[in-house]
């Protein structure tokens, strides 16, 4: 994410959205935000105020409801989908996947 922002200085909003996890819960009733979004906000402005970064770049991040659906759920799983399709793609034998026995991407 820092580097992106040394690359392009003038990104509007970078967000951060997580899935339940036990990191958001991590000293909860001592913290007013979960500890995990302090922790990458003063990151990200340690990293612009080491490289001089003068930017307006803002934060955002997406906290999930407690239980039920996220709002932003399929958004986070796309990457799931996409490395799990790429590990199970079987290169060496006719470019065939598991999911199917005779299905062929090329």
């Amino acid at each position: 994410m820092c580097e992106m922002v040394k690359i392009i200085n003038d990104i509007e909003i970078i967000g951060w959205f997580s899935d339940r996890d036990k990191l958001l819960d991590f000293k909860k009733q001592k913290l007013r935000k979960p500890f995990i979004v302090e922790l990458i906000s003063n990151y990200f402005h340690v990293f612009c105020e080491n490289q001089s970064l003068h930017t307006q770049t803002k934060l955002a991040f997406g906290i999930p409801e407690k239980n039920g659906k996220m709002w932003y759920d399929e958004c986070i799983r796309l990457c799931d989908y996409i490395c799990g399709t790429i590990a199970d793609f079987n290169f060496e034998n006719c470019n065939v996947m598991s999911l199917k026995k005779n299905f062929r991407i090329f």
